[in-house]
């Protein structure tokens, strides 16, 4: 009797030792893997997907038509190592009837533990205050040096009451917050019971938050949705934290705000490296004399990769990658 074909699959990363124990144990695939931390080159990538039956990739893989076509008719799932999806052709997938899987609510703990650092840290300036040690510029207590804003009696706008957001404003209410303000494409009454949480338009939030956090879906709708007017309409002494895409944020309105019309700072997180928008932020802010020679933060914008989610392989949900 001939032996039954195996079902290739391709890894485009080295992956959590749960997931990879998985596939391996799997006695009719022939798992194939870039063993690299760092992203495929787009030549491996094609390489690898060519008459693949199930490609596991990640948020960095652009999996395109063109991709599709040379995957070939083989290919029957696609698993992608993230909560986003926008880096599928999602409308071209479905046509050809290929599977789609992701990872929802995995790190939705850790992304809030994350925001919640962020933006404690920008408002106490911490960064600021680190280097200030480090080098030597802490002398004796001074009434008014390195002091920041407080979460008491504050306003807290979220773009998004979805899961993450809910998960932040939970974490961030013990702080003494004393009002929610959220955006979305819907109210969502019985999650904001629960928070306190007032529905309001994108500009009465951006003019009435004492801290901003970007927590939403990137969709067409929300993309470049914090713009130079949204920026315009905060408070000066606003602080902002995103911890989605960088696409969220129109970078023409981002380094408007730097010019000094915001004086708290900003703290950004990374969703992951998107270079080419990165490099203009960069450059303008050099130009704008807010960046030093060593390209280190302008004082009071933190920036934090997307490992920083990560809370290790213990969780059972890992081998969900």
């Amino acid at each position: 009797m001939k032996p039954a074909r195996l079902m290739k699959v391709f890894v485009t990363r080295r992956i959590p030792p749960e997931g990879w124990a998985a596939l391996a144990q799997a006695a009719d695939c022939e798992v194939e893997q870039w063993d690299s931390d760092e992203p495929i080159p787009s030549k491996e990538l094609e390489r690898g997907v060519a008459g693949a039956h199930g490609l596991l990739c990640l948020l960095s893989d652009s999996v395109d038509k063109r991709l599709l076509d040379i995957a070939g008719a083989n290919l029957k799932v696609i698993s992608t190592l993230s909560v986003g999806v926008d880096h599928l052709a999602l409308d071209e997938i479905k046509k050809r009837g290929i599977r789609v899987g992701y990872t929802p609510d995995v790190l939705t703990d850790a992304t809030a533990e994350l925001a919640v650092s962020l933006l404690l840290t920008t408002c106490r300036r911490l960064p600021e205050a680190i280097e200030e040690v480090k080098n030597g510029g802490w002398t004796s207590w001074k009434p008014l040096w390195m002091c920041g804003y407080g979460l008491t009696h504050s306003t807290v706008g979220i773009l998004g009451l979805g899961r993450i957001g809910q998960a932040i404003a939970r974490r961030l209410k013990p702080f003494g917050v004393q009002r929610f303000l959220y955006t979305g494409r819907q109210p969502k009454p019985q999650e904001a019971a629960e928070l306190q949480a007032e529905f309001v338009s994108t500009s009465q939030l951006a003019a009435e938050s004492d801290f901003i956090v970007v927590a939403c879906s990137l969709t067409p709708a929300t993309k470049g949705l914090c713009n130079k007017d949204f920026f315009q309409r905060m408070k000066k002494t606003a602080v902002f934290i995103n911890i989605s895409r960088p696409t969220f944020l129109d970078h023409r309105g981002w380094t408007w705000s730097l010019d000094g019309a915001l004086e708290a700072g900003l703290s950004y997180h990374l969703a992951w490296c998107l270079s080419s928008v990165m490099f203009e932020w960069t450059q303008a802010l050099q130009l704008k004399g807010r960046c030093c020679e060593s390209g280190r933060p302008v004082p009071g914008l933190g920036q934090w990769s997307d490992c920083s989610c990560w809370t290790g392989c213990d969780d059972p949900r890992a081998t969900a990658y």
